[in-house]
C-alpha cells in the first residue's frame, strides 16, 4: 500500500542495489532520501530505463500525510517507448499461437530498443518543470492518530487525476485494525478488469470486472492465531489464518478459498528483536484472499540480514536453496557529504 522506510535519523540516504547472482550483473535500482528527522521524504527510481520515477512524502509533524509518484519521459524516448508498443502487439498477434517464438521475438525487440533509448540520471532531473503525477495519496487520522482513511489518485491523463479508490480502517480498544475495507470507485473513462491466470498470458474462464468493487478484510485476534476474513461486494471470498509459535517467533500464513481449497502457505521467522529474518513460500496457487490472480516473482525464499543497528542491508532471493537475487542497501550517513538534489 503505502512503505515507507526507517533506518534511524542519523542516516541521510540510502542505495538499492539489485545483484543478479548467476548474470553477475550489479545495478542501482533506488534511492532513497531522509530529513533531518529521520523520515523518508522522497526516493528515485528507474536508473536503467527508458522513463524515471520519483516518490515524494509530505508529513505534519511525525504524521505521514501524503505521497506523491511523479513520471519523467523525454521526447526521444516517449516516441521509441510508442513504437516498442506497436510492435510488441504485432509479435502478440503473429505468434498468438505459439507461446515460445512470441517470448523470443519479444526478447530480441527489447534487446533492440534498449540500444536505442537515452538513459537519464532520476537525480537530476528538474522534476517541477518536466514530471507529471501518475498517482497519489491522502492519509487522514481519527482521534487517536491512527490512519483512518487513504484517499487514491490514479492518472486519467497527463493533466487529469482521479480518485481511484478509497480505503478506510476500523480498530479495536487495543488499536488493531478490526476492518480494512476498499471501495474502488468507478469512473466513465476507465474500465478495470482481469482477464489472465497467475503469472500467465492465459487467459482465464471469464473475466472480472473490478471497478466499482468493495472489498473487505476482518480481523479476529485470538490467543495464538489471528483469522482474516476477505469479502468482495458482501460476499465472502476466502480465510487467511495466521498461526503465532509461542513467542511469536514464527508465523505460518495459510490462505483458503470459500470453498475451502488452499491456495498459499507461507512461514516468517523473526528474531529477538522482532525483525523479519526468513519468508518462505511453501506452495502458492496464485491467488488472493479476493480472488484475484497474481503474478509469483522466482524465488521461494528470501533471507534478511540487519547490521549491528538493526538497519536492513540485504535481502537475499534463493530458489530452492540457491541464491538468486540480492537486494543490497548501502547507507550513507549524515557526516558523508552529499551532492544537492532539485
Amino acid at each position: 500500500m503505502i512503505d515507507t522506510l526507517n533506518f534511524g535519523n542519523s542516516v541521510r540516504e540510502v542505495s538499492l542495489r539489485n545483484i543478479h547472482v548467476k548474470q553477475n550483473t550489479n545495478e542501482l535500482v533506488a534511492v532513497f532520501i531522509f530529513n533531518d528527522q529521520g523520515y523518508h521524504v522522497s526516493s528515485y527510481w528507474n536508473y536503467n530505463h527508458p522513463s524515471q520515477i520519483k516518490s515524494v512524502y509530505e508529513y505534519s509533524g511525525a504524521k505521514l500525510i501524503s505521497t506523491k509518484k511523479l513520471k519523467y519521459i523525454s521526447a526521444h524516448n516517449e516516441i521509441l517507448s510508442s513504437q516498442y508498443s506497436n510492435e510488441m502487439h504485432i509479435i502478440h498477434r503473429k505468434y498468438r499461437d505459439d507461446e515460445e517464438m512470441k517470448y523470443v521475438a519479444w526478447d530480441s525487440l527489447k534487446a533492440k530498443y534498449e540500444l536505442l533509448y537515452k538513459y537519464e540520471n532520476p537525480e537530476y532531473i528538474r522534476w517541477e518543470d518536466s514530471a507529471f503525477v501518475v498517482s497519489k495519496c491522502d492519509l487522514k487520522y481519527n482521534s487517536s492518530n491512527q490512519i483512518s482513511k487513504i484517499l487514491s489518485y490514479v492518472q486519467l491523463n497527463k493533466n487529469e487525476m482521479y480518485l481511484d479508490e478509497i480505503i478506510s480502517f476500523k480498530y479495536n480498544e487495543h488499536g488493531q485494525v478490526i476492518q480494512e475495507q476498499t471501495k474502488e470507485l468507478p469512473n466513465e473513462n476507465v474500465f478495470k478488469f482481469q482477464a489472465f491466470k497467475p503469472s500467465s498470458t492465459e487467459q482465464e474462464d471469464s473475466i472480472r470486472t473490478l471497478s466499482g468493487n468493495v472489498k473487505e478484510k476482518n480481523y479476529c485476534y485470538l490467543t495464538d492465531t489471528t483469522v482474516i476474513e476477505y469479502l468482495v461486494n458482501n460476499k465472502v471470498t476466502g480465510y487467511e489464518y495466521q498461526l503465532f509459535n509461542k513467542n511469536k517467533s514464527q508465523i505460518k500464513y495459510t490462505l483458503i478459498n470459500r470453498e475451502q481449497d488452499t491456495l498459499s502457505i507461507y512461514v516468517e521467522c523473526f528474531n529477538n528483536q522482532k525483525q523479519k529474518i526468513k519468508r518462505t513460500r511453501i506452495y502458492d496457487e496464485g491467488y488472493s484472499g479476493f480472488g484475484y490472480s497474481l503474478d509469483l516473482v522466482y524465488g521461494n525464499e528470501k533471507e534478511y540480514h540487519y547490521d549491528s543497528l538493526g538497519n536492513l542491508l540485504e535481502i537475499v532471493t534463493l530458489q530452492d536453496r540457491q541464491p538468486v537475487y540480492i537486494d543490497k542497501y548501502e547507507i550513507k550517513r549524515r557526516n558523508l557529504s552529499l551532492h544537492n538534489r532539485d
